[in-house]
C-alpha cells in the first residue's frame, strides 16, 4: 500500500486572490475545486495536503514571492523538499504572478529547471522544461504573451487608480469637496453635499480624553480604566465590532492625531527597487481645515509635550527571550506584557492593566528572574527521558485520532460544498440562488476553519516527533548562556535563543502571586495552609504571597513542567500537580 502511494506523482495546488473583498466570494473555493477535480481525472496522481494559499496578497508587486505562500513553495523547491517530477497546479498564469515579464520569466524558469512541472487549468496546458525548450518556441511564446497580458492589465489598473487619487488630491488641495472613504471616528460625511459633520457624542469622548490627559495629567492607562469604569463604549467602529473594548494604543494614537485640529495628510504609494511598496506623505496635498476642529491648537501641543515626557527610558534595544503571546496569565488566560518599573523589566497581565478582561491580577513577575529560572531549568533537563512517558504517547494518540475525525469531517463538508456549487450552476435551480449562496458562504467558512484546525494538528504532531533534537539545542544554548554574565549576552545571542525557545515552548503560564485558592491540595484546608506558610517563614496574614509566584511551561511535545520561583518553598511540587488542567481551560488564541 505504501509503495503504491509513493509511486504516485505529487500535485501541489497554489491559490491566490489580491484584495480582501475577494475573500468574501468563492475565489479560493473555486480554485480548490478546479484543482481537486483535475487531479481526480488523472491517473497516478495524488493531491498534496500542503496548503499554498495567498489571501489578499498582490502578485503584481511580487508580494506573494517575498512574503507569501508562493515564496514558501519556492523555498521548498530550492531545498529539494518538493520532489522532482511534482506538478504545480494553478488556475491560470495570473494567479501565479502578474509581475513584469522580466521578473516573471525567471520565476517560472527556476520552478521548471528544478524539475517541477506547471499545469494551468484555464486553458488546460502542461509546461515542463523540455516542452518550453521546443525548437518551434510556440509554447514558450504563448506563456510569455500570457504573462505580458497579465502584467499589462494590472499595470493599466494601477495607473488608473493612481491617476484617480492624484485628481482627488488636487481637488482637496484646492479646497473642493471630495468623497473620502476612511474618516476619523468622530467625523461623518454627508452623502449628498459631501460636507464633513461632527458626531457630537463621539467628539465629547475625544475632548474628555484630552482634558484628562492635558489638564489633569492622567496617564493613558488611567484614562483607559476610567473609560471602562464609566461604561463608555469605544468610538472606533473597528474596536467596537472586533474586540469590543478600549485599547491603550488607540488612546495614544488619538493624542497624536492631527485630525482633531481638522488636518488631513494624504499619501501616495511608491515602489522600491526590491518591488516592495511604501506610503509616502504628499506635503502639497495636506489640508489644514478639511474637518471641523474639536480640539484647540494649544491643547493639542500640550498633549504632545505630555506624551513625549511620559515615554519610559531604557526600552530601546531590549530583546525578550519569550515572544509576545507566549506568556499567559494563569488567572484569566490573557497575554502578559513587558512593563518597566525604574530600570527593571517586569511581566504584567494585559487583562488587568488594559482592562481587556475582568482579571484582578495586578502583580508583576520580574523578567530577569523568569528568564534565569527558565534557563537554569532547561540546562538541567534529562533529554533522554524527556517526552518518553505515557502522557506524551497519549497526546500523540489523541492528536492522531483527532486528525482522523477532522479529515472525515472535511471530506463530508467538501462533498456538501461541491453539491452546492453544482446546484448553483444548474439553470433549473436558479430561483433558489439566494439560498445556495448563503449555504455556500457558511459551508466555505466551515471548510476553511476545519482546514486550519487540521493544519494545527499536523504542526503539533510534527513538533512532538521532532522535539528531542530541538530540545538538545535549547539545553546546550541555555547551559552556555546561564553560566555567562547576563549583561555580556549580545542581542543576536538573545534573538537566536528566542527563536529556539519559540520552536520548543508552546506557552508559559505565569502566577505573579498566589493565595490559598491557587493550590488544589490546600482548598478548604486553612490549618494545613497556615502550617505550610509558617514552615516557609511566610506571613499567614497576607492574602497574596508574592514569594510563591511561579510559572508553568508547556513544551511543544505536550509536557507541562513547573518553574519554581524561590526554591526553598518548593521541596515538593506535588501540591500543584493539577494546575496544568486548570490553565488549559483558557482560549489561548
Amino acid at each position: 500500500m505504501a509503495s503504491k502511494r509513493q509511486s504516485k506523482t505529487l500535485v501541489f495546488s497554489y491559490k491566490r486572490f489580491s484584495s480582501k473583498s475577494q475573500g468574501k466570494g468563492t475565489s479560493i473555493a473555486r480554485q480548490t475545486k478546479m484543482a481537486r477535480d483535475w487531479v481526480s481525472l488523472q491517473k497516478g496522481m495524488e493531491l498534496s495536503d500542503l496548503n499554498f494559499t495567498d489571501s489578499g496578497i498582490s502578485g503584481f508587486d511580487g508580494s506573494n514571492v517575498r512574503k507569501g505562500a508562493l515564496g514558501q513553495f519556492l523555498e521548498l523547491v530550492r531545498t529539494r523538499e518538493i520532489p522532482k517530477g511534482s506538478i504545480l497546479v494553478i488556475e491560470q498564469w495570473d494567479r501565479l504572478t502578474r509581475q513584469n515579464p522580466m521578473d516573471a520569466i525567471p520565476l517560472v524558469r527556476d520552478i521548471l529547471k528544478a524539475g517541477v512541472q506547471i499545469q494551468t487549468l484555464y486553458p488546460e496546458q502542461r509546461y515542463t522544461e523540455q516542452s518550453t525548450r521546443d525548437s518551434s518556441g510556440m509554447l514558450l511564446m504563448q506563456m510569455v504573451f500570457t504573462l505580458l497580458g497579465s502584467y499589462a492589465e494590472s499595470a493599466k489598473k494601477s495607473d488608473r487608480i493612481r491617476k484617480a487619487w492624484q485628481i482627488k488630491r488636487d481637488k482637496i488641495s484646492k479646497g473642493k469637496p471630495v468623497k473620502l472613504g476612511k474618516l476619523p471616528p468622530w467625523i461623518t460625511q454627508n452623502k449628498e453635499t459631501l460636507k464633513m459633520e461632527v458626531v457630537e457624542e463621539k467628539a465629547k469622548v475625544v475632548k474628555l480624553i484630552y482634558d484628562l490627559h492635558c489638564n489633569k495629567g492622567w496617564s493613558q492607562y488611567r484614562i483607559l480604566n476610567h473609560l471602562v469604569d464609566e461604561g463608555i463604549p469605544p468610538i472606533s467602529e473597528k474596536q467596537r465590532n472586533s474586540v469590543g473594548h478600549w485599547h491603550r494604543t488607540f488612546i495614544g494614537k488619538l493624542l497624536h492625531n492631527e485630525a482633531v485640529l481638522g488636518c488631513r495628510n494624504l499619501y501616495r504609494t511608491e515602489m522600491l527597487e526590491d518591488g516592495s511598496r511604501v506610503r509616502v506623505k504628499v506635503p502639497e496635498a495636506r489640508q489644514e481645515k478639511l474637518f471641523p476642529a474639536i480640539i484647540s491648537k494649544k491643547l493639542w501641543e500640550k498633549a504632545q509635550v505630555n506624551t513625549e515626557s511620559a515615554i519610559p527610558r531604557g526600552r530601546e534595544g531590549y530583546v525578550a527571550l519569550f515572544s509576545l503571546g507566549m506568556l499567559r496569565c494563569a488567572r484569566c488566560g490573557e497575554k502578559m506584557l513587558v512593563t518597566y518599573k525604574g530600570d527593571a523589566r517586569r511581566w504584567i497581565c494585559k487583562g488587568a492593566t488594559q482592562r481587556t478582561t475582568s482579571c484582578t491580577n495586578t502583580g508583576s513577575y520580574p523578567a530577569h528572574e523568569l528568564e534565569m529560572n527558565f534557563l537554569r531549568y532547561v540546562s538541567e533537563i534529562d533529554v533522554s527521558k524527556f517526552g518518553d512517558n505515557t502522557a506524551v504517547q497519549k497526546s500523540v494518540s489523541n492528536l492522531e485520532a483527532r486528525r482522523q475525525r477532522i479529515t472525515q469531517e472535511v471530506d463530508k463538508v467538501q462533498k456538501s460544498y461541491d453539491q452546492i456549487l453544482t446546484n448553483m450552476s444548474d439553470p433549473d435551480l436558479v430561483h433558489l440562488m439566494s439560498t445556495w449562496k448563503k449555504q455556500e458562504r457558511s459551508t466555505s467558512v466551515k471548510l476553511r476553519n476545519l482546514s486550519g484546525e487540521l493544519r494545527d494538528v499536523d504542526i503539533e504532531l510534527r513538533n512532538l516527533s521532532s522535539s528531542t533534537q530541538g530540545l538538545r539545542q535549547l539545553k546546550r544554548l541555555s547551559s552556555i548562556i546561564h553560566r555567562m554574565d547576563w549583561k555580556m549576552v549580545s542581542k543576536d545571542d538573545r534573538r537566536q535563543l528566542r527563536e529556539v525557545i519559540s520552536g520548543q515552548v508552546k506557552r508559559i503560564v505565569v502566577y505573579t502571586y498566589r493565595n490559598q485558592e491557587d493550590f488544589p491540595n490546600f482548598r478548604g484546608k486553612r490549618k494545613e495552609w497556615v502550617k505550610f506558610l509558617q514552615k516557609g517563614r511566610l506571613s499567614p496574614e497576607r492574602e497574596f504571597q508574592k514569594k510563591l509566584r511561579c510559572a508553568w511551561v508547556e513544551f511543544s511535545n505536550g509536557e507541562w513542567r513547573i518553574l519554581r520561583g524561590i526554591e526553598k518553598y518548593y521541596d515538593s511540587a506535588s501540591h500543584a500537580v493539577k494546575e496544568p488542567r486548570r490553565v488549559r481551560q483558557w482560549d489561548w488564541e
